[in-house]
């Protein structure tokens, strides 16, 4: 299991940097460049949440009916699919030449004007794995969850990215134009007021609201972050940045949850919890420069 979950991370962000030169690539040859970026960072977003949500839904109903061994053989079977589905797709236009090589991906990431991004960027990784670290734990142990509520949870959460996600397609929709950088900020600045509520939560119930919020405005922002890597980077760069921000993402993220999962054992949730805010607000204040 650690070993498939290594290759699938590996993997994951080998993906993730040539989905980010894909929309890249499609949004340049658009008239309206940073609305066509938006609506399709925020569609893919939305499919993605779309299919998780599916698939957590079922996942119980799978296992137990035809047995974990059948259930990854179904998850092995649509990976095929999905792989199948995206080699239909025509990648036109898509320029490939030795004359511009691409540097060192990290590097790109340590320039003067997006090293203040990167340094955000690196924080809310860290932030975001604590929550992940400490989510199942509190759930169970603090809160006395059933697996019932822990299923709760994670379907609850996927239906805020869903709809998350359909607010910077619906905003392009509508307006023509993508969500402004400030709403990025304030997506950003608005998790420290949501990490002191995960503090706060007394019952399963309350810390399944407080998380679907989360993933509301996890899902509503990812779309503006992206852009904000993207623009600051040449066209030949695309893939390169992307693949390095999701690795920076989850390195920071992995101690992130190395720092949870030993705190745990000498204080309480919701002091990692109060100390996960801190650092978003410093990540919201850091972006709003």
């Amino acid at each position: 299991c650690y070993l498939a979950t290594l290759v699938i991370a590996f993997l994951s962000t080998v993906q993730g940097g040539f989905i980010d030169s894909l929309v890249g690539d499609t949004a340049q040859n658009e008239p309206n460049r940073e609305g066509a970026r938006a609506w399709l960072l925020g569609k893919i977003e939305n499919g993605r949440h779309l299919g998780m949500l599916v698939g957590y839904a079922s996942a119980y109903l799978i296992s137990s009916r035809l047995g974990f061994q059948t259930a990854f053989v179904i998850d092995a079977c649509s990976f095929l699919f999905s792989a199948w589905l995206l080699s239909t797709v025509g990648f036109e236009g898509r320029a490939v030449s030795g004359s511009q090589p691409v540097k060192a991906s990290y590097s790109i990431l340590l320039r003067p004007e997006i090293r203040l991004l990167t340094a955000s960027q690196l924080l809310v990784g860290f932030g975001l794995y604590l929550y992940n670290a400490l989510h199942v734990v509190v759930m169970k142990r603090d809160l006395a969850s059933g697996d019932g509520g822990l299923s709760l949870l994670y379907i609850c959460q996927y239906v805020g990215y869903f709809f998350g996600s359909r607010v910077p397609s619906g905003w392009v929709e509508r307006t023509g134009k993508p969500l402004s950088d400030r709403s990025t900020v304030i997506f950003r600045l608005s998790v420290v007021l949501i990490y002191i509520a995960f503090a706060m939560s007394v019952t399963p119930a309350m810390f399944i609201a407080v998380n679907t919020v989360f993933s509301f405005v996890i899902g509503a922002s990812f779309p503006g972050g992206v852009a904000l890597f993207q623009r600051a980077v040449q066209p030949s760069e695309l893939r390169a940045a992307g693949a390095a921000r999701l690795a920076v993402t989850s390195l920071s993220g992995a101690l992130g949850a190395t720092v949870a999962s030993l705190l745990l054992s000498r204080l309480p949730a919701s002091h990692i919890f109060l100390a996960g805010a801190g650092i978003y607000l410093v990540a919201g204040v850091m972006l709003a420069s």
